[in-house]
Order: structure tokens, then sequence, then C-alpha cells
């Protein structure tokens, strides 16, 4: 029987030295190949590594120009809230002088009352605007520290408020509540905590004011009843133009700056404001230290 030809075997006239001369250039050719896409992903990721590096440059651009409108937009802000000021104490002091001199009849005396208490409102948003720009461009609040009884701040504050408002305002202090503090920020502070408790106050119960210190802090509680404030809502109560939930005691002229810019003056402080709410009862909780804080090293 005659043998079958194996696998091995060459095509007839094919030598082995041509069969590896062929291998050799398949696996060339090969290789030429697989150097050719190679070289075509390099430069694809070359050209995916330009345009991203590209994207990337226009978005810093871009994030720079908004920044630098920004900028301008806030500077802007803080100028002509200066600059306000002197037409604004003008017309409020116009309105005073009338008052004083006592001849105006009952409807004069009236418009000239609205002039000051417009005047003074249009003041308290000057100020929260200039605050607000200056701690948006980061610039430190400067602090005029000085022996100050937050007690008798509280009182002041609350008598204030009591002047023209229909809810009770109670105020109490225990032990010794002073501290080296800025007591005009500390008053703006506190009138803003104040007034936001009186205006969201149910009718027919009190605002608290209460005023206590252990060894190194001094610690002032705001405390309303009414409308609890929804646990969702409280992580953005300090933020920049936000504002609470509609009330009928709610007045024109705020612009959502006061608990951001009160929250930044307690910060500078060296502390911070708390805010709980719940069961109708909502608490503003001001903690101080006694003395300033540390310098960094």
């Amino acid at each position: 029987m005659d043998e079958e030809p194996t696998s091995n075997a060459l095509p007839e006239g094919i030598q082995p030295q041509d069969r590896a001369l062929r291998t050799q250039r398949e696996a060339n050719e090969s290789l030429v190949l697989a150097a050719l896409r190679a070289a075509e992903e390099a430069d694809g990721a070359q050209s995916a590594r330009l345009l991203a590096e590209t994207a990337l440059n226009a978005v810093k651009l871009a994030a720079d120009k908004l920044e630098e409108t920004a900028a301008v937009r806030e500077r802007l802000i803080g100028i002509i809230g200066h600059d306000l000021r002197t037409p604004l104490n003008a017309m409020t002091m116009a309105g005073s002088i009338m008052l004083a001199r006592g001849d105006l009849g009952d409807p004069d005396r009236r418009l000239a009352l609205r002039i000051v208490e417009s005047g003074k409102r249009v003041a308290r948003m000057l100020e929260q605007l200039t605050d607000f720009t200056r701690a948006r461009l980061g610039e430190t609040t400067i602090m005029q520290r000085t022996l100050t009884d937050l007690g008798e701040l509280c009182g002041s504050i609350a008598d204030e408020q009591r002047v023209g408002c229909d809810v009770e305002i109670r105020d109490n202090a225990t032990g010794d509540v002073r501290g080296y503090w800025d007591a005009d920020r500390l008053s703006a502070v506190l009138a803003n905590l104040v007034g936001n408790a009186v205006r969201y106050a149910r009718d027919g119960t009190p605002v608290t004011l209460e005023t206590y210190g252990d060894d190194r802090t001094v610690t002032t509680e705001v405390t309303n009843q009414g409308v609890t404030i929804p646990p969702e809502l409280l992580p953005d109560l300090f933020e920049p133009f936000r504002r609470g939930q509609h009330n009928e005691r709610r007045r024109a002229g705020h612009l959502g700056l006061g608990l951001y810019i009160a929250c930044e003056i307690a910060r500078a402080h060296g502390d911070s404001i708390e805010v709980h709410s719940a069961l109708g009862i909502t608490r503003f909780i001001l903690r101080l230290p006694r003395t300033p804080p540390a310098p960094p090293g």
C-alpha cells in the first residue's frame, strides 16, 4: 500500500529555504502592518490629547473670564453701595431735622417719619451689600474688638426691635457674658437674628434671647415659635440670597443676605451660628470665644 504524504511535506518544486524565506517575508509584512497600526493609534491618541488640552484651555479661559467679570461686578456693587451713602445720609438727616422741629402737621409728620425709616432700611441694605462684596472678594473683615457685654448688647437690640412691634421680645443674661468683640458688627448679627425671629413668630408667641457663658465661650440663643424650617432647607439657610418661607410680617427691603453676613461675622470672631428647627420651635445659636482667636502661625 502506498503511504499518504504527511502535512509537513513540501509542495513539489518548493525547497525548504524558499519556505523559510516566505515565512520570514510574511512575518516582516505582519510587523510592518502592526507598526503602521501602532503609529495610527499613537497619532489618534496624540490628536485626542491635543483636543483635550485645547478644550481644557478653553474652559480655563472661560472660567477666568467669568471670575474676572464677577469680581468687577461685585466691586462695582461695593462702589455704588459706598457712593450712595452720602445722598442717603442727607435725605435721612433732612427727615430727622423736620421731625425735630415739631412744627409739622400730622400728614407731613407721617411723611417725614416714612422718609427716615425708609432711609434707615436702605442704609441697612447698603451695609449688607458692602459686607457681601467684601466677603465674596475674599477681603478680610477687620474687627474693632473692645471689651463688650453681650447681655447689654442683646438688651439694646431687643429694645430697638420692640419699637412698633406687636411681638413680645424677652431677653435675659446669666453670669459673666463679656468678651472682646466688635460690638457694632455683633449688633448687626443680633438685629438680623431677632428681626427674623419676629417676622416668623406665630401670633401670640414671644421671641426670646437667652445669653450665658462658660470659661471660654459666651452664647446667645434666639428662639421663636412658628413654622418649622424643613430639614432640606437648613444646610443652605446661610447661603446668600436665600429667603425663608412667606410670612405676612415680611416687609420689603430684605435682600436675603442677612444670615449669610451674620454667619461671616461670627466666623470672623472665631466661631459660627447654628440653627435648629423642630416641632414649630426654631433656635439660632451664636457662640463667641471670649478672647480673640490666635493669629495663624
